[in-house]
């Protein structure tokens, strides 16, 4: 999915799709910022995609409508900070974005999250209000029988809780979503049970019960979060099983779709439904990359083919936004461009410096681990400049913070930037904890993803021997024929 770029063209289509649905929101106290309607792409990476964005007006209303293509979960996003809401077609929604409470810590993990307040709501039929409902009582749930879900001795309990949930919302009128939203969180709750009858009967009884002869639900969350479940560790029990020979052969020696699909075919809880076992490849495939018995490149291939090559298009599109998120901070691949507007008003990308190695460093000024990398750094600037362009990226809240600090500091003289509130290019680099570093090379793809710091790591390793060596590369040193030692 594109993100919108043109508002008042999607209204004026929307017009005649019978279909839109709308947001109208307050959030005044965040006046001119932009607010970014997201969801995810999909549920096994949860990487977010733009729908549309917004700017706040002066009086804190902003808006939305578009086509959802079904009932859906959605994010509202400002700066770091997000709602959540399930929007479905002909919806509409007046809604107020809170300001974040003080005592929430800014995030630059970007996982902080607000409860949007709804303005004029059918509390009963709703599908947002059913499910706050709904999650009030859960959580509640959770907090009465801790102990004994703690020692997965709680199957009791848990009819207990759905015959009282299944009277409860009883009255109101039918909602496909809401239904699977239940459904599948008591089938993740089942999974916690430890009953009296073997494993194998009771993974036989919660596929027959919630899988098999379902259809396959890409777009609700709870129901891919009890397949993945389902399945976790797939590929680590079929070896305990069958031996690990055929999927050793198929993905490490020779990545092949054929061969992998034959061996899940044994399997009574895939063999029956190619739609589900080609989506549990892609699955495992994931889980696959981050585990050592398995080559990443060939993981890579093998998702890369069934993006090109798989039976089913929804299956193919996942494989397609997998590899991409897997591989977009690995070493070799493209690192993620930006545009960042310099002091001076000109406008810094980073494909500018292709040609030249790029060292890019996430900083803050109330970062103290920061400053003090950035005292080494000035040293590495003085005897590499030539050979790798040094940037820094302020993450600051406050500009001016950032401003003040350049300022006081004119023995810094390589490219320092503020990220200027885009939060997306810290998605992009996945920015968790600062100081960041990462090693672009010539081409504009990551040669260390993570980057070594400027002072000693772990291993008593700093980037100056990177960098060392890339002027090594790039400038050996003449030998003179007096210098020649005769063997």
């Amino acid at each position: 999915m594109k993100p919108i770029s043109n508002i008042v063209w999607l209204q004026f289509l929307f017009v005649f799709s019978g279909h839109a649905s709308v947001i109208e929101g307050k959030a005044p106290a965040y006046t001119g910022q932009t607010v970014q309607l997201l969801r995810y792409e999909n549920y096994i990476t949860y990487h977010v995609e733009s729908v549309a964005t917004s700017r706040i007006a002066p009086d804190g209303s902003f808006r939305f409508e578009w086509d959802p293509s079904t009932t859906d979960l959605f994010l509202l996003r400002i700066g770091t900070i997000n709602a959540k809401l399930v929007v479905g077609k002909n919806s509409k929604y007046n809604v107020v974005f809170p300001e974040l409470p003080k005592d929430k810590a800014f995030s630059i993990a970007n996982v902080t999250m607000v409860e949007l307040q709804f303005n004029k709501i059918d509390k009963a039929n709703d599908i947002n209000a059913r499910l706050t409902d709904f999650n009030v009582c859960y959580e509640q749930f959770f907090a009465d029988h801790l102990v004994e879900i703690a020692s997965r001795r709680f199957q009791t309990q848990l009819d207990v809780f759905q015959a009282d949930v299944k009277d409860r919302f009883a009255p109101c009128l039918p909602n496909a979503y809401f239904d699977h939203t239940l459904t599948y969180t008591f089938a993740q709750l089942q999974q916690l049970v430890t009953g009296n009858a073997g494993f194998q009967t009771t993974r036989k009884a919660l596929f027959d019960a919630y899988i098999k002869n379902k259809p396959v639900q890409y777009r609700h969350m709870e129901y891919m979060r009890f397949l993945q479940d389902f399945y976790k560790g797939y590929f680590q029990s079929y070896i305990q099983k069958y031996g690990d020979k055929v999927l050793a052969y198929a993905i490490n020696r020779n990545p092949n779709l054929a061969i992998l699909d034959s061996a899940l075919r044994r399997d009574d809880f895939l063999k029956n439904d190619q739609r589900l076992r080609e989506l549990i490849l892609i699955h495992s495939l994931t889980e696959a990359f981050h585990d050592q018995q398995f080559k990443q490149k060939q993981v890579i291939v093998l998702l890369d083919s069934i993006g090109k090559r798989g039976v089913f298009e929804e299956n193919r599109s996942i494989s397609r936004q997998v590899s991409h998120y897997l591989t977009r901070l690995s070493t070799g691949y493209p690192a993620p461009d930006f545009a960042l507007t310099h002091s001076n008003g000109d406008t810094v990308k980073l494909s500018d410096f292709r040609g030249k190695h790029v060292y890019i460093d996430f900083w803050a000024t109330w970062c103290k681990p920061c400053l003090e990398e950035m005292m080494m750094m000035k040293e590495l600037q003085r005897k590499y400049h030539r050979q790798v362009e040094f940037i820094s990226i302020s993450i600051d809240k406050d500009p001016a913070a950032f401003e003040k600090f350049k300022t006081e500091h004119p023995e810094y003289k390589w490219t320092m930037l503020h990220f200027g509130g885009q939060f997306q290019l810290l998605r992009d680099y996945d920015i968790r904890a600062l100081p960041s570093y990462f090693l672009v090379d010539e081409q504009g793809n990551l040669e260390q993803s993570p980057a070594l710091r400027p002072s000693p790591s772990g291993t008593n390793k700093t980037i100056d021997a990177t960098f060392h060596y890339i002027k090594f590369k790039q400038a050996p040193p003449k030998t003179k024929v007096g210098d020649r030692r005769n063997r």
